[in-house]
């Protein structure tokens, strides 16, 4: 049963144009959303439905049990799963910044998961609603540890950690697949400039059925880097899939796939990902290092998805997933320094000469990152500079804009 609540937020979606696309499933997450509430470690303390049969215990002694028996498992399991999280056992929805992210993703780290060893097993799939009490924890303690400190006691208890804790619930929730259409309707509307892209290309790619979707990944397993509307829909068509670009890591080239599941990839839930043993890509993400991937332009900056303004000089020319390829592949295998290294060779050795100093005597994290971007931008600018020999098309079209 949705509730009151949940009724009436469904009748709503079904008399509102529009809406039944962006809110495909309602009931789904409004039942997750709250058997989930009720039994949040702090959630569970100012449910509704828990205090309602505290209240009226006298008339329901079995249903104040069971509230007080969600209350206190609650606390009991998310204490220790809280524990867990600071020990990096187990990861929330980590990062929103998306140059973090990818960089944590290139080592290996993957979002709501459970690490054993070097190994990463996600609960995002196939758990729920317990998948979404996990990872809501998760979100609760890595969002609580950025708190000020000297906050008073009343103001935390009352007002942070209840407003975080449902922040957390709320981000696992939108964030499931069958939330996708309502997470890209928001961002478009906070952002329609970058975001509503996105919107249009998660509509093409609901077009096809997730069957679909899911054999074209098990005949094709690389992570497509999509610039269109009509690329969203190819990717998750089988053999059409082929026609689309691969993503890559920015630092050493090498294609990205998507996880393997634990069992069948096809129906298992659980994707696995590795921890890679790569002291580039782990100095990168200790100190929080600002190295972007090459976006979809090149000779200025990116032009929004919808463009608000008008045209200037400073914008960059367009480039497809395969152009960006050949970029990546230039940058990263055949650009070499003077001692023929390539980008991530090169970056290594900055690592085992600061790791074979004292510890006083190693450059500062900022002073590290100052040297690993002017390495990463004389690359990819000797990169570029190939690429527009080998397209003349191009360069014309960077430098018509310039004109």
């Amino acid at each position: 049963d949705p509730g009151p609540i949940g009724a009436m937020l469904m009748r709503v979606r079904d008399i509102t144009p529009g809406l039944p696309y962006v809110l495909a499933f309602m009931r789904t997450p409004i039942n997750v959303g709250k058997w989930a509430f009720q039994r949040g470690p702090i959630t569970s303390l100012i449910s509704p439905e828990n205090i309602n049969a505290l209240l009226h215990a006298a008339e329901n002694p079995a249903g104040r049990d069971r509230a007080l028996a969600k209350m206190a498992l609650g606390s009991a399991v998310g204490a220790w799963i809280a524990y867990k999280v600071t020990e990096g056992v187990i990861t929330g929805t980590g990062p929103e910044a998306k140059t973090k992210r990818t960089n944590m993703r290139n080592l290996g780290w993957s979002p709501n998961a459970a690490r054993v060893g070097a190994d990463f097993f996600s609960y995002a799939r196939g758990f729920d609603p317990l998948g979404i009490v996990v990872g809501a924890i998760a979100d609760f303690v890595e969002m609580g540890s950025q708190l000020p400190q000297d906050s008073p006691w009343w103001q935390r208890w009352g007002i942070e950690f209840p407003l975080i804790a449902t922040q957390a619930i709320g981000h696992q929730v939108i964030n499931k697949t069958y939330m996708q259409g309502l997470a890209d309707f928001i961002d478009a509307v906070k952002d329609p400039d970058e975001k509503s892209r996105k919107l249009a290309m998660g509509f093409a790619r609901s077009l096809v059925p997730t069957l679909i979707r899911d054999v074209a990944k098990q005949i094709d397993p690389e992570v497509k880097h999509i610039t269109s509307v009509l690329e969203a829909m190819k990717a998750g068509v089988p053999g059409w899939s082929k026609t689309i670009a691969p993503n890559q890591n920015h630092l050493t080239g090498e294609i990205i796939y998507y996880p393997p599941g634990w069992g069948p990839d096809i129906l298992s839930p659980v994707s696995i990902t590795m921890l890679k043993d790569d002291p580039v890509l782990a100095r990168i993400v200790l100190y929080d290092m600002a190295i972007a991937s090459p976006g979809d332009y090149l000779g200025g900056r990116r032009v929004a998805a919808v463009l608000l303004r008008e045209p200037t000089p400073q914008d960059g020319v367009f480039i497809d997933g395969w152009t960006r390829k050949r970029l990546i592949d230039l940058a990263t295998q055949e650009v070499r320094d003077g001692s023929g290294r390539t980008l991530h060779q090169h970056l290594g050795e900055f690592v085992r000469t600061w790791d074979a100093l004292a510890a006083d005597d190693q450059p500062s994290p900022r002073m590290q990152e100052s040297k690993f971007l002017e390495a990463y931008h004389k690359y990819y600018d000797q990169a570029e500079a190939r690429l527009l020999d080998e397209r003349k098309d191009l360069k014309g079209a960077i430098e018509t804009k310039r004109a």
